[in-house]
């Protein structure tokens, strides 16, 4: 049996763009064409090669983390399916993909491990290059409904510095690295984080800074923290004192 969740994105910034709809979909079919479109953004990208690509999709062996992500996928005004973000989930039996292929600085991984399964990674954000302008902001507000009504402390994603820097532009800096710029996928990714208390109050003062009215209440407080004993502030993001080469690892290579 398969089920779907909707709803309406209410444009935040400018009421004049098309409308977008973001489903948190369990539907195969569905999954599986934001996959095709997954993949057709990592190839593009030249994060993977055309020999990791299976159906249209990327194989089991790249991406094993299907199963244990929710997928949302956005659809503009003619039903289109133009975007797609997911959220891996912590899964004690499968690595999240930060923790499992790149080198975390130590302080940071004991942080993130702290926190255990409230933590999950942002993956696979593609925009379809005609979708609306605001898709990507739609796809990130209904992840962060997501992450609020689910009680997720903390995500981690793996960012090129351009795409993190784009992310930053939109919503302020919302993330801080968790270790050194390096290899994955084809190209040189950031690892980063987000810590679910402070982003509220980030992106809210960011908006006002910027004169964007309304985006702060697109991405209320988080208050899965409330009442949280103090694990102390976010450790210093220093470089790890190891300065060993990346470790012998296909995916970081």
């Amino acid at each position: 049996m398969t089920s779907s969740t909707q709803r309406r994105v209410t444009p935040v910034i400018d009421t004049s763009e098309a409308a977008v709809t973001v489903e948190e979909s369990h539907d195969p079919a569905v999954i599986h064409e934001a996959r095709r479109l997954q993949a057709v953004a990592y190839l593009q990208r030249r994060y993977i090669t055309p020999d990791q690509v299976i159906d249209g999709v990327m194989s089991p062996d790249v991406d094993p983390w299907v199963r244990n992500s929710a997928y949302f996928v956005a659809r503009d005004d003619t039903h289109s399916l133009v975007g797609v973000v997911r959220l891996i989930l912590w899964d004690p039996q499968l690595t999240l993909p930060a923790l499992e292929h790149c080198r975390i600085w130590p302080e940071q991984e004991r942080y993130i491990t702290a926190l255990g399964p409230a933590v999950a990674e942002v993956s696979a954000l593609a925009v379809d290059r005609g979708a609306p302008r605001r898709t990507a902001l739609a796809l990130y507000q209904a992840i962060w409904e997501y992450g609020r009504r689910h009680e997720q402390l903390m995500w981690l994603m793996l960012v090129d510095p351009p795409l993190r820097s784009l992310l930053h532009a939109m919503l302020g800096p919302i993330t801080y690295p968790i270790g050194a710029e390096q290899w994955y996928m084809g190209g040189h990714l950031v690892p980063a984080a987000m810590r679910t208390c402070d982003t509220h109050a980030v992106i809210s003062a960011f908006a006002q800074r910027r004169g964007r009215a309304g985006l702060g209440e697109a991405f209320p407080h988080n208050p899965a923290w409330d009442g949280l004993p103090d694990l102390g502030p976010v450790p210093d993001h220093r470089p790890p004192r190891d300065p060993s080469p990346l470790r012998d690892d296909p995916e970081c290579l």
